[in-house]
């Protein structure tokens, strides 16, 4: 866009001074303006040639390309490690949040993908219950977003209750030996709508068409049919260059003859700078909210006391939208959960919220923030470890071997984080 913006301003001041009348200035400025475009062109062509990605193709993706690539890619031919995808068997693949989904179909139009989960069996309706799956698998990745309002996607309920429903909108299924009754729901829902005594499981997500009208005997295929997630990527510097390089070709072309061996040194030299600068803006940010907190409990470390605690991140607890938790240990021996916040969540703003809040809060509800790292474009958070895992471990009822918690326990669970953080 910088670019663009430049280039655009450099076009209309050379149709300025097109003028037969213009100063001997205005002629200096003309000079300078056309070396200052063909050296910004010169440098993309550089990159182009070195760097240019044709799209990838695997069984009926065929047009793979950025932010997407496969494995088998060079690197900087797509985003992030989240848009990475896999070719196994002629089918495209890719892994999110752990679980791996079969890709059906890439819209770069409306940036949506089409995903369908392989574990899925085709059987008939009863083999799809219950599914191993979790409501906010397909919430917690950055880049990926439920959004009914772009994808026309709708979550899929299973219900099992000790009696009777009198509601319209649930299905009920019979042959399946779950329960007394069990009942099918699509469509967002508040806790409220949930009968007492009622269990609910998540499905999936289903992208069918009409799906407000279907039948019992379509839900099957619309299980199947799979769904569609809302993508959305980043502009990183490196990719701006590379987006650079795919951008007007035809004027490529005109300047290609032109060699100038101080386009490439300046053009990186000028995005280092802006690139540096603005980290070291959110850093100092970052260094003046901590300066200002006279009160504050948890302990600061640097990296290297980062690695040591975690033995070089060699164990890890699990990975999630906002980062990957690694188990660690101080040197007096306690035991710690170090979060190590991903290059996209470790903003200022974001960093500072969580410190501001968990930091002072110090209640036998919610788990302490014991320290924190700032380093550089590093952002790590120490917690007291939990033995017993997460709460989420018993709250999901999708955990095997986990006692189900009733809605009562729940709501005595609620009010005591709440305590805690008021």
């Amino acid at each position: 866009l910088v670019l663009h913006m430049i280039t655009t301003i450099i076009v209309k001041s050379q149709l300025n001074l097109s003028n037969t009348q213009m100063s001997k200035g205005n002629s200096h400025l003309k000079y300078f303006t056309l070396i200052l475009q063909i050296i910004f062109l010169q440098t993309c062509l550089a990159w182009k040639s070195k760097h240019y990605c044709p799209p990838s193709a695997c069984g009926d993706i065929r047009n793979i390309s950025y932010p997407f690539r496969l494995n088998t890619d060079p690197e900087y031919c797509g985003d992030d490690q989240e848009f990475e995808l896999a070719c196994e068997g002629n089918q495209t693949v890719i892994w999110l949040s752990s679980k791996k989904l079969h890709v059906q179909a890439i819209n770069y139009a409306n940036q949506t993908i089409h995903l369908v989960d392989p574990t899925l069996q085709t059987d008939d309706l009863c083999s799809l219950i219950p599914s191993k799956l979790t409501f906010l698998q397909y919430n917690n990745f950055f880049s990926y977003y439920y959004a009914s309002e772009y994808t026309g996607a709708a979550p899929i309920f299973m219900f099992n209750c000790p009696f009777a429903v009198n509601d319209s909108t649930f299905v009920e299924i019979s042959g399946c030996k779950l329960s007394r009754y069990t009942y099918l729901k699509i469509g967002e829902m508040n806790v409220t709508e949930v009968s007492d005594g009622c269990r609910a499981e998540f499905i999936g997500l289903t992208s069918w068409p009409n799906i407000n009208n279907i039948s019992l005997s379509n839900f099957h295929q619309a299980i199947l049919y799979g769904f569609e997630l809302y993508y959305q990527h980043g502009m990183s510097v490196s990719l701006m260059i590379l987006w650079i390089s795919q951008w007007l070709p035809e004027l490529f072309v005109m300047y290609s003859g032109a060699k100038f061996v101080i386009g490439l040194p300046l053009v990186i030299a000028f995005l280092v700078y802006k690139f540096k600068r603005r980290h070291l803006s959110m850093y100092d940010t970052i260094e003046g909210f901590l300066q200002t907190q006279n009160n504050f409990m948890p302990i600061r470390y640097n990296y290297s006391n980062i690695k040591r605690m975690t033995r070089g991140f060699k164990e890890k607890l699990g990975e999630g939208g906002y980062g990957t938790v690694y188990k660690g240990k101080l040197q007096s021996g306690r035991d710690v959960a170090v979060k190590m916040l991903s290059k996209r969540k470790a903003g200022g703003q974001d960093f500072m919220n969580e410190v501001a809040t968990i930091g002072r809060i110090h209640h036998v509800n919610v788990v302490g923030l014991v320290g924190y790292c700032v380093e550089g474009t590093k952002r790590a958070l120490v917690y007291d470890f939990m033995s017993n895992g997460s709460l989420d471990k018993y709250i999901s009822t999708d955990q095997e071997g986990s006692p189900l918690l009733s809605w009562q326990r729940k709501y005595d669970i609620i009010l005591g984080v709440a305590r805690g953080i008021g």
